[in-house]
Order: structure tokens, then C-alpha cells, then sequence
């Protein structure tokens, strides 16, 4: 390949960087497209509170949640990939998966239907669209008190010499 040759002739990659700033700067600005990347992640939902099953049995479980859950409620078509994630031995599951639908709307749907289901006796599934996800993500770690007014100060209102607000 190139960079093999290149990495032979190690005197001929100043050259090429040289050529290639001459080229990037004759070009007019707007012809140099910046790769996109797309932070939209609308079509992804995340179940937590599956079981932990091994790597053998997880057919089984991608299967009652594709298309005995999503099955019930006409959702198993939409579902594009689904991911699961495993624990640190990597042998089983950690109980929680994500999944990609066909449209923003199949996924909200599939995390409203889908929140409170009740597999078994322990396993009650939680569901949160990626937008829920980082809303919860984003709450400070410190928690701040909210301010306590002295009751005097509560009454405030009630001393309005134009009366307004005691109705």
C-alpha cells in the first residue's frame, strides 16, 4: 500500500505535507467540507434492569424483548441494531441494553410502552430515551440545598398597600 512505501522513503513525507498545504490553500474556503457528525442520538433507547444472562442465552433474551415485547406492541420490525453490555469478565450481561429504531418516533413510543414492564418477579424493566439519559447524566453531584426564607419574609406579600395577590 502507499504508507507502506511511504514509511521506506521516510524523505518524501515532508514533500507530500508541502504539496498537500499548497493545495488546501489554493482551494476556495467553502469547497473544504468539514466531516459532520451527528450528537443527534433521538432513534437510541436504553433498557436497564434486564436479566444477566450469559453469552449462550442472550438469543433468548434479544428474542422475548425483539419480538415477544416489541412484538406485542408492533415495534420488533423498527428495531435497526441492539447492543448489549456486558460486565467486566465479559462472559455476561450487565442488564442493560441499547437499542436503535428505525425513526425518533418508534423509540419514544418503545420507551413509553415499554417503561414498567414487569418480566418477573425481579426484573421490572426501566426504559429512558437518550434524551432522558442525559438529562439524569448532566444533575450536579453536589446537591445544593434550595434557600430557606424566613417565614416573616413569606408574609411579605400580605403588608401590599395596593392590596394585590389576596385573592
Amino acid at each position: 500500500s502507499f504508507s507502506d512505501e511511504l514509511s521506506q522513503v521516510p524523505s518524501l513525507e515532508p514533500h507530500l505535507q508541502a504539496a498537500s498545504r499548497e493545495v488546501a490553500e489554493k482551494l476556495p474556503p467553502e469547497s473544504v467540507k468539514k466531516p459532520f457528525f451527528d450528537t443527534q442520538f433521538d432513534t437510541l433507547i436504553i433498557v436497564c434492569n434486564l436479566p444477566k444472562v450469559p453469552k449462550e442465552k442472550l438469543q433468548v433474551l434479544d428474542k422475548v424483548v425483539v419480538e415477544k415485547l416489541l412484538g406485542a406492541i408492533q415495534l420488533s420490525q423498527h428495531v435497526v441494531n441492539a447492543h448489549y453490555s456486558f460486565q467486566d469478565n465479559n462472559t455476561t450481561t450487565s442488564g442493560s441494553a441499547i437499542y436503535e429504531f428505525s425513526s425518533p418516533d418508534n423509540a419514544i413510543l418503545a420507551a413509553e410502552k415499554l417503561n414498567g414492564v414487569i418480566l418477573d418477579k425481579s426484573h421490572t424493566l426501566r426504559v429512558y430515551t437518550m434524551d432522558e439519559f442525559e438529562k439524569i447524566m448532566s444533575v450536579a453531584e453536589n446537591y445544593c440545598p434550595p434557600k430557606v426564607l424566613p417565614k416573616a419574609e413569606l408574609q411579605k406579600w400580605l403588608l401590599d398597600q395596593e392590596l394585590r395577590d389576596q385573592y
